[in-house]
């Protein structure tokens, strides 16, 4: 995945944050839950980076009955499927992008033809 690839899905991910963020204050608001001048737009955004191990207690501690396993996060991750960051040897997921992605909100990229082998499969003509 090329780096403008990565960073374009980031920043789709993070304006989708924020388009949920602004219409849960624009809703808390107008329920008079919040007070005026108290919004968590003037706070600095944090984004929760982890690697892949702890990305994988998140989803286990969200969902103790999931079904998604340690080493099919991390293939996930390797194979580029869910956006990460990497730093040295280690792969940071955004707790973020892959909760959307676990839901269904954010796409899954297309992957390329699997090989087998070495040998790539080819689809059946008719």
């Amino acid at each position: 995945m090329s780096a403008e690839t990565k960073l374009s899905l980031l920043l789709e991910a993070m304006a989708a944050e924020a388009r949920e963020r602004e219409a849960r204050e624009e809703a808390a608001e107008s329920s008079g839950e919040r007070e005026v001048g108290t919004r968590e737009r003037d706070a600095p955004s944090v984004r929760h980076m982890r690697t892949i191990d702890a990305a994988w207690k998140h989803v286990k501690e969200t969902d103790p009955d999931t079904s998604l396993t340690k080493s099919a996060l991390r293939r996930l991750v390797i194979s580029e499927t869910i956006p990460h960051t990497r730093i040295g040897t280690k792969y940071l997921v955004c707790l973020e992008t892959l909760d959307a992605y676990l839901t269904g909100q954010l796409e899954a990229k297309p992957t390329e033809a699997e090989t087998v082998g070495g040998i790539r499969r080819l689809e059946a003509r008719p």
